[in-house]
């Protein structure tokens, strides 16, 4: 027999195959949205960048931790480069999207940390040119951020086509690491609760340690427990003492496992605030789509609930809303108050149907008006669950106050 002829193929290795079934895999979940899973987009507006109102029907939700221009050593990337920094968190955020089994056209919410005004500009650039028409809900707030030398940052939430029956949380490989060492924690379809911003007194150790106290306190009043924490969200000052904050945190997990944590400065001299999304199992009760709680001994306020606990209807959240450019908060707030009723009707909600408000004040007046002006929008026993920060500015110069909102419809 002759010589047998010579092949320059190389034949794919065990990795190569393992890599290419990734690839299918991952290519079949970014096709296939689970059923019943929609998103429909209210209000697109190319010129703010943001999507007025996104309303998400079903499927699972998952969260994501806060994403910084940093290496995955944590080292700062582009120092004092506002627009190659934006492409860096954006570009990781792609990245977590593929570890969150979703994608770009999935994002419902983005939440976007600047330390100047002006890199907000950057920011919606950089969502025009990634989202297209499919823009997300977008919130802003200005302050120092978990690096000193960081412009810019942002955490999500996204649609993922991942179907979970419990509360599951990941690292992500190669990604710098995060406050809890959690970049995705996913939320299972079906009933939540939102827990509003609790404060504890003393210096802040002590402050910490309270308030996870008055936390875990609701969580039993709730009937929930540790492995059902969605998302804790701290409001602190000074960013400095992060690690404290954390530490205090990381003892509430005995198994070692935390949700995403996000961290964002406030100017308040109560050092620290704490907020809450928990996951609740499905009911056999015929409940209505929400209830406005508040746990036995805490008295009821009539501009927010201790809790706010879902157990129907559609997910509604609405963009970061700021009111005209003026020296007046009464006509800012205003504004902000007739857009979101506007947005929650065209969402088939209403100012009845909010679950969950963070509110951004950057001057005394426009903190003292809040207090006074929600009253006139809120229905006093359906408050939504809420936070207020003082803060240094709202990513939008000349305004002093930025409203972000989550809503359900009514049914």
């Amino acid at each position: 027999m002759g010589k047998q002829p010579t092949s320059n193929i190389e034949l794919p290795t065990s990795k190569d195959w393992k890599v290419a079934w990734w690839a299918v895999v991952l290519l079949m979940a970014f096709m296939i949205r689970l059923p019943g899973a929609e998103l429909k987009r209210l209000d697109v507006d190319p010129v703010k960048a943001r999507t007025g109102a996104v309303v998400v029907s079903g499927g699972t939700l998952a969260h994501t931790a806060q994403l910084l221009p940093l290496d995955a050593n944590g080292k700062i990337l582009h120092a004092g480069e506002p627009h190659k920094q934006t492409e860096i968190v954006f570009d990781h955020l792609d990245k977590v999207l593929v570890a969150a089994q979703s994608k770009r056209d999935d994002v419902v919410k983005l939440n976007v940390y600047v330390a100047d005004d002006e890199v907000s500009a950057e920011v919606k650039s950089e969502i025009r040119k990634r989202f297209g028409s499919k823009m997300p809900a977008v919130s802003y707030v200005r302050g120092k951020l978990l690096n000193e030398q960081a412009l810019v940052a942002l955490d999500a939430v996204v649609l993922s086509a991942k179907k979970v029956a419990k509360v599951e949380s990941i690292k992500v490989e190669g990604m710098h690491k995060v406050p809890g060492e959690t970049h995705v924690t996913f939320m299972p379809e079906g009933r939540k609760a939102y827990i509003s911003g609790m404060a504890g007194k003393g210096e802040l150790r002590v402050a910490t340690d309270d308030t996870l106290k008055q936390l875990w306190i609701t969580l039993e009043f709730l009937k929930a427990d540790v492995d059902q924490i969605v998302q804790i969200k701290a409001f602190l000052n000074p960013m400095t003492e992060q690690d404290t904050v954390m530490a205090e945190i990381a003892k509430r997990f005995p198994r070692g496992i935390l949700p995403v944590v996000s961290i964002v400065e406030w100017t308040s001299a109560t050092p620290v605030e704490i907020e809450m999304i928990v996951a609740l199992p499905k009911s056999t009760e015929k409940l209505t789509v929400v209830e406005y709680l508040t746990p036995p001994g805490i008295k009821a306020s009539p501009v927010y609930s201790r809790i706010a606990r879902v157990n129907g209807g559609q997910d509604v959240y609405i963009s970061g809303l700021h009111g005209e450019l003026t020296t007046s908060g009464d006509v800012q707030l205003k504004a902000i108050f007739a857009e979101l009723q506007r947005l929650a009707e065209s969402a088939g909600s209403d100012l009845r149907h909010l679950v969950k408000a963070t509110y951004y004040v950057a001057s005394d007046d426009t903190n003292r008006r809040l207090n006074e002006i929600r009253p006139d929008y809120f229905d006093a026993a359906r408050p939504p669950a809420a936070s207020k920060a003082s803060v240094r500015g709202v990513g939008l110069s000349g305004r002093a106050v930025t409203l972000d909102m989550i809503a359900v419809t009514k049914e």
